[in-house]
């Protein structure tokens, strides 16, 4: 099939011009029309897991990094992963932020003076 916008020939089952990206869905009537599909969006409530079930490591000792700087980040997402857990990894590192951010914490308050 030919592209009405460029003339280039394209499969016959092409939905879109291989040259200019013109939707083929008018030429022919066999191509379904083209159709946008939503942004993705992270839902809060869902687990933050990647599509196998497990938790990256990058998440996990993101949060655990961060829990240094404020140690609250460590409690919270600790506790969030905990009350919400799906799997036993989700609980075990809600456990290792908690754990990790509550220790961080009484190291802060010590260096900071505040025993």
């Amino acid at each position: 099939m030919f592209c009405s916008e460029c003339g280039a020939q394209n499969e016959d089952d092409a939905r879109f011009c291989g040259e200019c990206g013109t939707s083929m869905a008018g030429a022919g009537g066999n191509a379904e029309p083209a159709r946008e599909e939503a942004p993705g969006f992270i839902d809060p409530g869902a687990s933050q897991s990647t599509a196998a079930g497990t938790i990256s490591d990058g998440l996990k000792y993101g949060i655990l990094g961060a829990s240094v700087l404020m140690p609250l980040i460590g409690i919270i997402m600790g506790l969030v992963y905990l009350l919400k857990a799906d799997s036993d990894e989700s609980k075990s590192v809600g456990k290792l932020w908690l754990f990790g951010g509550l220790a961080l914490a009484v190291l802060w308050a010590f260096v900071s003076g505040g025993y």
